[in-house]
């Protein structure tokens, strides 16, 4: 499914449909996303094939994307192992960012990767302590 500045694809397996990707803000050049797995789903791997699906789509788009945006909640262990297995780099720690609709606040924590590291299969890592401030 396409709309104008979203693409909608779900995962699917032995044509069942277990799973979705979002890609928010796919005419910019760093587009952010979304991937849902059913419980029953999880911790099969699928989650990191469809990352690594994802990444190889929007890196070879023709309008060259210069990296690809992701959050998550600080306590999705599973998600952020993903992340990382699949050549993301921690760039952010958010705290009291990601709030539900019951009133109850989590930590949020965002990665990317970048064109770079994805075209020459490597991982630069950040300047978090460049600053005393």
């Amino acid at each position: 499914m396409y709309d104008k500045d979203k693409e909608i694809f779900w995962i699917e397996l032995e044509q069942k449909k277990i799973g979705l990707i979002v890609i928010h803000d796919s005419s910019d050049t760093i587009p952010l996303f979304d991937i849902r797995l059913e419980e029953k789903a999880r911790g099969k791997g699928i989650g990191e094939l469809a990352l690594k699906w994802l990444t190889q789509y929007i890196f070879s788009h023709p309008v060259k994307k210069i990296r690809i945006e992701a959050y998550t909640r600080s306590d999705n262990t599973a998600m952020r192992k993903t992340l990382h297995k699949c050549g993301f780099v921690k760039e952010g720690y958010l705290r009291q960012a990601w709030e539900h609709e019951d009133g109850s606040v989590f930590d949020s924590v965002c990665y990317a990767i970048i064109r770079n590291d994805w075209e020459n299969q490597t991982r630069t890592p950040i300047k978090l302590d460049d600053l005393p401030y």
